[in-house]
């Protein structure tokens, strides 16, 4: 049950308790970076002791890539970008954003992802990854 409250969480669904839970914990953040605080309420706390086992079971597939967050949804088997990066973003990019005629956009990758994780987004088609 608390497993399927996280995944809405982490999904943004469109529900009343979720858009509270944003705009209260995670306005300037991800959940993947949230971490549990003194003041945070135990509903909050009981969600994110459960945020890790949720991760580190899901890949998402982006479809066309308009609903998937290039850094912080994990679309790539290893995980989301901005968590292999160790970095919070504040960046809208979506998945859709790197393709150019169903390929990645070498210049784009390079001038925001890291070399060394480049090769591992050129095993994805940008059109249909996992």
């Amino acid at each position: 049950f608390m497993l399927k409250r996280v995944w809405e969480v982490y999904q943004k669904s469109n529900k009343s308790w979720i858009d509270l839970i944003w705009a209260k914990y995670l306005y300037r953040s991800h959940v993947d970076f949230a971490e549990p605080k003194a003041h945070h309420s135990p509903l909050w706390k009981s969600l994110l002791s459960l945020k890790n086992h949720l991760l580190q079971n899901i890949c998402i597939q982006s479809g066309n890539g308009a609903d998937t967050s290039f850094w912080y949804d994990r679309w790539l088997p290893s995980g989301a970008l901005a968590s292999q990066l160790a970095i919070d973003l504040c960046s809208h990019f979506r998945v859709r954003d790197f393709p150019v005629d169903q390929t990645w956009d070498l210049n784009a990758l390079f001038c925001w992802v890291p070399p060394t994780l480049i090769p591992q987004l050129l095993q994805i088609s940008p059109s249909s990854n996992p």
